[in-house]
C-alpha cells in the first residue's frame, strides 16, 4: 500500500504568550484544473490555549469530489500541537491509527506586507523549503506563505503550522491551495479547550511511516 502524507511546519521554543483561548473556523480553497475552487461544504476548526492546540475537519463534505480535494490538502486527520514539548502530532490511519511526529525544516522570514482577514490585520511570513530529488538529480524549492495576526499572540495555525508570534489565519501552499480563517472567536477565560492527543496510539517517526506506507 502506498500512502502519501505531507505536512509542513517549523519548530520554535515558546513560553506562554497570552492568557486565554481561541477558536477559529477555516475554509479550504484548492487549486483544481488551473483555478482556485472554494470547498463550500467543508469547515475546519482550530481550538487553542496558551500551551496546546487541536486542528480538525469539523464538517466533512458529502460530495465525493470535494472530499477528495479536502484529503489532498489536509489528509482530513487531527493535528495536536504541544508548545511545552515543542511538537506537532498528526493522527493518521494506515490499516490502524497512529500518531505521526511531524518534523520539517525550512527558512522562515517575516515581511512588512499586511492584509486584513476576517477583520483582523495580518502580517505576511514566508517559509522556503528545499528538497533534493533523486529522480531528477536536482534541488526543488517551494515557498509557502503564512499570514498571522500579531494582535492574537497565540503561535498556532492550521495544518500543523506553528511558531510565528501570532495566530496563523491563512496558509497558501503552491499548486495545492489555501486554508483561510472565516470566523475567529477569542475568550480570555479559557473557554475553548483543545483536545489532547490520544495516549493509546503509537507514535511513529518518518522512517517508520515510510515502512508502514510501503507495506
Amino acid at each position: 500500500m502506498k500512502y502519501l502524507f505531507s505536512i509542513y511546519f517549523f519548530l520554535f521554543s515558546f513560553t506562554s504568550l497570552a492568557q486565554g483561548s481561541v477558536r477559529v473556523e477555516y475554509m479550504q480553497t484548492n487549486f483544481i484544473n488551473g483555478e482556485m475552487k472554494t470547498l463550500k461544504n467543508t469547515v475546519f476548526e482550530l481550538v487553542g490555549n496558551d500551551n496546546f492546540s487541536y486542528f480538525n475537519c469539523k464538517k466533512i463534505p458529502s460530495n465525493r469530489d470535494d472530499l477528495k480535494y479536502t484529503i489532498l490538502m489536509s489528509s482530513n486527520e487531527p493535528y495536536y500541537t504541544d508548545l511545552k514539548e515543542n511538537t506537532v502530532l498528526a493522527e493518521i490511519s494506515i490499516n490502524k491509527k497512529y500518531l505521526y511526529n511531524l518534523k520539517h525544516p525550512g527558512k522562515l522570514s517575516v515581511t512588512k506586507d499586511t492584509i486584513t482577514i476576517s477583520g483582523i490585520k495580518c502580517r505576511k511570513a514566508i517559509l522556503v523549503q528545499k528538497k533534493y530529488s533523486e529522480k531528477y538529480k536536482k534541488t526543488f524549492e517551494r515557498i509557502i506563505t503564512l499570514w498571522y495576526a500579531e494582535d492574537i499572540p497565540l503561535p498556532f495555525g492550521p495544518l500543523g503550522y506553528f511558531g510565528l508570534p501570532g495566530l496563523i489565519l491563512k496558509v497558501h501552499i503552491p499548486y495545492k491551495g489555501e486554508m483561510i480563517a472565516k470566523k475567529v472567536f477569542i475568550n480570555n477565560e479559557d473557554k475553548h479547550i483543545p483536545k489532547f492527543a490520544p495516549k493509546d496510539l503509537e507514535i511513529i517517526t518518518d522512517e517508520e511511516l515510510k515502512k508502514i506506507s510501503d507495506f
